[in-house]
Order: C-alpha cells, then sequence, then structure tokens
C-alpha cells in the first residue's frame, strides 16, 4: 500500500468502504439446471452458454459462466 493510499485514506477521515462482488455460485445458481443441461447436449463455448443465459436475465461476466 502505498503513502499516498494511507494519506488520502486520513484525511477522508478513514477507509473506504468496498462492495463486494457477489459470490459466482450466487449469481450462477439460478441458471445451474439449465447450464447443465445445455452442457449435456454437447454445447461447450462460454461464449454460447453466456449469450443464453444472459437473455434469461443473468447478470454476471462471461468469465463467470467459463469457470
Amino acid at each position: 500500500m502505498s503513502v499516498r493510499t494511507v494519506e488520502r485514506w486520513l484525511a477522508a477521515g478513514g477507509e473506504p468502504e468496498h462492495r463486494q462482488r457477489p459470490a459466482a455460485s450466487v449469481l450462477v445458481d439460478p441458471f445451474r439446471d439449465y447450464l447443465e443441461k445445455r452442457w449435456e447436449e454437447g454445447e461447450r463455448r462460454g461464449s454460447q452458454l453466456w449469450t443464453e443465459v444472459k437473455l434469461c436475465g443473468f447478470e454476471g461476466s462471461e468469465v463467470t459462466i467459463y469457470r
């Protein structure tokens, strides 16, 4: 951590609060059955799977689907 970072935190009254991203499983769980079905059907392209669940309301990134 740089000295400048600490100086900014002190000037602001302390360390800033950080929002944590939701865990990947929380994002994927509602779509897990669909993704597993598509996987069993032979779809292995993460980009295609991401596109499909994105249309159904998935809010995570393509990388989350790859994982």
